[in-house]
């Protein structure tokens, strides 16, 4: 990302990635039960991020999991002054 970016946004985007990396794991999975089953949860993964719901709920119980750098970064005015 550009150096020029909000440290929310670029926290923002981490966050989606590290969720949508554990949802193909979870699908990559599957397929040792069904590979139909396998198939269908990483296109409802596919659809999910397509229209991007907000992920309040997961987010909580992820988040305290995460180092402590990745939870809390300079906010825009401690950048600006």
């Amino acid at each position: 990302m550009r150096k020029d970016v909000d440290p929310a946004v670029l926290y923002t985007n981490r966050r989606r990635n590290l969720i949508a990396q554990a949802f193909y794991a979870f699908g990559a999975l599957l397929c040792i039960f069904s590979t139909y089953a396998s198939i269908a949860f990483i296109f409802l993964v596919q659809l999910y991020f397509v229209i991007a719901p907000p992920l309040g709920p997961l987010w909580q119980r992820v988040a305290p999991r995460l180092h402590p750098s990745d939870r809390s970064g300079p906010s825009r005015n401690d950048i600006e002054g």
